[in-house]
């Protein structure tokens, strides 16, 4: 069985905060799994824009992961608002929950790292393949801000980061896993929201995307170069995707 929950959200319930190329971005990658790695239509749920309330992106997460079976191939993907709140354990610093941003673009809806990891890892049977992206930022300072590489040739409209102050704190309970996880950037750094020949897209989502075209059986591994170098050909804003996998030549999918 395979089954992918893509989800992408350019319209926020507040609109000072709305992105550009999220939603092209899943629309894209179901493309690719279609094309590709043998995804049909009805494998796939897409979710986008006011669709994509935490509620929504909750109960869809959890129907992706429902009735699983040794050999099922499942995916998971996201392109949206990220953000990052310190938290402290005893007054002393501690560490960093990191956090997807839903439509409703609240405290109270934000879907934070641990929840995701609760949600997800007691849910997979054994030899379940379970592949996750995360195309937005984990910074805790909204940036908003126009760029231009060496050449002048492309704008970054926004990044992928928001601040919201007052995310409940909360001790990271376990490790990620037992699943790979493709994130467009380190926790410190933002996402880049650019257009490319006139398209809005993810900067991180476009790289991928693209190698996974050129190559589609190529490992995790072997992507970290080959991602991070098509990144920085479209753009010059700093971030550097992250890969964690549980086999060093598990393929990114099939």
């Amino acid at each position: 069985m395979k089954r992918a929950l893509l989800v992408g959200i350019n319209q926020y319930e507040q609109a000072q905060f709305n992105l550009a190329g999220c939603v092209n971005d899943v629309l894209e990658m179901g493309k690719i799994l279609k094309e590709n790695y043998g995804f049909s239509d009805g494998d796939m749920r897409v979710v986008t824009d006011a669709q994509a309330t935490r509620s929504n992106i909750m109960e869809s997460l959890t129907n992706l992961l429902s009735g699983t079976s040794a050999g099922d191939q499942l995916l998971f993907y996201f392109a949206g608002h990220g953000t990052q709140k310190g938290f402290e354990v005893d007054g002393e610093p501690a560490g960093r929950d990191q956090a997807i941003v839903p439509y409703e673009i609240t405290i109270n809806s934000l879907v934070t790292d641990n929840e995701l990891f609760g949600i997800i890892a007691p849910r997979l049977a054994p030899d379940v393949k379970f592949t996750a992206f995360y195309d937005c930022c984990h910074s805790g300072t909204m940036i908003r801000f126009v760029e231009f590489d060496e050449n002048g040739g492309l704008q970054t409209l926004q990044n992928r980061c928001i601040d919201v102050s007052g995310l409940p704190e909360a001790m990271r309970a376990a490790e990620v896993g037992p699943y790979n996880v493709l994130s467009a950037c380190k926790d410190e750094q933002t996402a880049a929201d650019l257009k490319i020949e006139g398209v809005s897209r993810g900067a991180f989502s476009y790289a991928l995307q693209s190698v996974l075209r050129e190559e589609p059986g190529i490992r995790i591994a072997d992507c970290e170069d080959r991602v991070l170098e098509r990144v920085k050909t479209v753009s010059s804003h700093k971030q550097e995707p992250q890969y964690y996998y549980v086999e060093p030549n598990a393929r990114v999918l099939g």
